[in-house]
């Protein structure tokens, strides 16, 4: 009937839900939220843990691509004219460093 307040069976009101959440739980409840609980934080330190582990990979990837490009604009600079020496040999970690003879401006 339309106009009418009464609640359909399926509605309830504060106090019923507050006494369903209340009402003791068996232990085989108690062991079911247990289980549900640790898989939740074992799913979530897996997702952190896979997390770190791309962090990881990304940081070793760009300094890979820091030292390329240090090599890279090392080579180029070598190309260029003037005469120059070599100061520091260069190993897996950074290019060598070479020194250019200053140039007299005219």
């Amino acid at each position: 009937p339309e106009g009418t307040d009464e609640a359909s069976e399926y509605d309830l009101d504060v106090d019923q839900l507050a006494a369903l959440e209340a009402a003791p739980k068996t232990k085989k409840q108690l062991k079911r939220e247990r289980k549900d609980e640790k898989k939740l934080v074992r799913s979530i330190q897996r997702e952190k843990d896979a997390s770190y582990r791309e962090l990881a990979e990304r940081e070793k990837r760009q300094k890979k691509l820091e030292l390329t490009l240090a090599h890279l604009e090392m080579e180029k600079n070598l190309q260029k004219k003037g005469t120059k020496r070599k100061v520091l040999d260069g190993d897996n970690n950074r290019p060598p460093v070479y020194k250019w003879k200053r140039k007299r401006a005219k």
